[in-house]
Parts: C-alpha cells; structure tokens; sequence
C-alpha cells in the first residue's frame, strides 16, 4: 500500500504531499544588506585607526578614531582592554587622534570635545586608562597660546610633552602638569619655521625633537627647548604633502611615513637616508616603534593597523571586518 494513502499521513496535513509550482522563467528577487552575521567583536575590527604608541613593556596602544576609542595590544595582537574616549566632566569627547606614553606610562591623546574644541586628554597607566585630565583648550593659556589644532604629540623623560599646532604653525612645549613651558615656531619655510607641522617624535635617549614639516617636505630637528639644529628633506619631492607620521627607535634612527605613496623612509639622526621600506605601509598615518625595532603603522583608511619586521618586511596585519580578506 503506497504510504500517502494511509490514514496517518492523510489525515495529518504537515505530512500531505503538497504541490509546487516552478516558474518557467527565474524570478528575480531583490536582497538589502542589513548586517554581517554572526556579529564577531574581533581585537582587530577597528574604524578609522589614526595612530599608534608602544609603552615600556611593548603594549601597542591604537587610537580608534572612529570608534571614539583607545585600544590596547600586546605586541603579538592580542586585545588587553578597550578605552571609551567620550566624556570628561561635563565635556563631551571623540574622534581620539594622537597618542603618546610617557616613561611611567600615563597615556597622552588628541581629541575633540563638544566644542568643537581639540585638546589634550591625560589617562592613567594600563590597566585603568581612566581620563585624569583635559589640557590645552584656549581657555587654558588666553593671550599667548592654545591649540588651534594639536595634530601630534610625544612626551620626553622627564614627563615633559611636545605638541604639533598646525593652524597657529609653532610647537608648543608643556609641563607634565599642563603649564605653558615655551613654544617655537612660524609660518614660512626658512630653519625653525613650519608650514603644516603634522608629526613629532621625541628621541629620548639624546634629548632631541624631531618634527616632521610637511608641506615643506621635511624633518627638522631641535633641542629640546627650541633650538634649531639641522633639516633634511624626508619626502619625495614628487608629492606636495608629507604625511603625519614619524617616529625614532632606541638606537636614533628616525622613521618618517609616506602617506601618499605608501612607504617609509628611515635616517640615520643627521639626515642619511638608511633604507626604504616600500608597499608594506598603506595609507600610513601615525607609526611607532617598540624595543625590539618593530614598526606598527596605523593605516586609516585602510581601517588596520600594520606590524613591520626591523628589516622592513611585513610581519602581520590586524584588520578590520570589511579589510579581513586583503
């Protein structure tokens, strides 16, 4: 007896044999994206990385600017903690740009406030990353300084810090407290003057500042209170911009990142070109290196950050969701 005939399966209509009717034409039908599933919450799924600092004990610190967030690696990639940069007070804040770790490792961030105001954010030691203070609006130092717009910033050995003013052109030098020590600095393109300041880098075993002066396609390099020492040209003269990111490793060899043409340069500290490091840097904003001489590069649009062998070969990718394939 064929079994559809059964009382069981008749009676039963979940079980019915039912009839399907197949178009003779393929319909079309329309989908809309509405998430990626399952939702991963990777350590390396980051939007807009801006830049990059190590610490003592070579945790990697990235500023998540999209994300309005610092985030914390080991050196090996490995996500240790997530830092919210949104509220300090009654200031609301986001968009966390430049980053820096002094030798006791307070952590030092650009970033705006509701007032569309940039200033500079002081966060405790790993593990708390709790905001102890805000410094550098107007108010702070009315008359004489105040950040117009902080692009970098890099701290010495004695908790001093150094900050890059793009629009204002000079280079302001604050106490570990936030008081106005000195500035220096102008628009114009002779030596000690500046036309779009976007990187600094602090070598602290000799006490010299290096800031990488853009439009003028240059680093110039400085004492630590102000004193011009030399410049050299860091930057392809085939671009007329020079990126923001520049950095020294523990034997001074000075690092300066291409933004546009993807690669990074490294000097000896009066200016000989030593290698270049060419297609392993993409869209390069900030750089830092750790103790070992790895290089980490933080590529914004790209939406990762990139880990770089002391010989300039790719080591490893942390990369967001949309970039986990390339």
């Amino acid at each position: 007896l064929n079994k559809f005939a059964s009382s069981d399966y008749m009676d039963n209509p979940n079980l019915r044999p039912k009839l399907v009717i197949v178009p003779s034409e393929p319909q079309e039908e329309t989908y809309i994206f509405e998430r990626m599933w399952p939702e991963l919450h990777s350590q390396w799924y980051f939007s807009s990385p801006a830049y990059v600092a190590t610490d003592n004990n070579d945790r990697v610190y990235i500023s998540d600017y999209g994300n309005n967030q610092i985030q914390v690696f080991t050196a090996n990639g490995d996500l240790l903690s997530k830092w919210p940069i949104t509220e300090y007070g009654d200031y609301e804040l986001g968009s966390p740009r430049a980053i820096t770790v002094d030798q006791d490792g307070f952590v030092y961030v650009v970033a705006g406030d509701s007032n569309s105001v940039s200033s500079i954010l002081k966060l405790n030691p790993y593990p708390s990353g709790e905001i102890v203070d805000k410094i550098g609006s107007y108010a702070d130092f009315p008359g004489t300084c105040g950040f117009s717009n902080p692009c970098a910033i890099d701290v010495d050995n004695s908790g001093n810090f150094y900050v890059t003013d793009e629009v204002n052109q000079r280079i302001e030098k604050l106490a570990p407290d936030g008081s106005l020590i000195t500035t220096w600095g102008s628009l114009g393109s002779g030596p000690g003057q500046f036309n779009d300041p976007t990187g600094i880098a602090v070598d602290r075993q000799n006490n010299w500042v290096y800031v990488l002066d853009s439009r003028n396609l240059r680093t110039q390099k400085f004492t630590t209170d102000g004193v011009y020492l030399t410049h050299w040209q860091s930057i392809d003269s085939a671009t007329d911009y020079g990126g923001v990111g520049i950095a020294v490793d523990q034997q001074g060899y000075v690092y300066v990142s291409n933004t546009v043409i993807d690669e990074i340069n490294k000097f000896t500290d009066t200016g000989e070109l030593e290698a270049t490091f060419i297609d392993i840097a993409y869209g390069s904003y900030g750089i830092a290196i750790d103790s070992g001489g790895y290089i980490y590069s933080a590529d914004f649009h790209g939406k990762r950050v990139e880990k770089i062998n002391p010989g300039g070969t790719q080591k490893m990718k942390w990369t967001s969701a949309e970039t986990a394939k390339t």
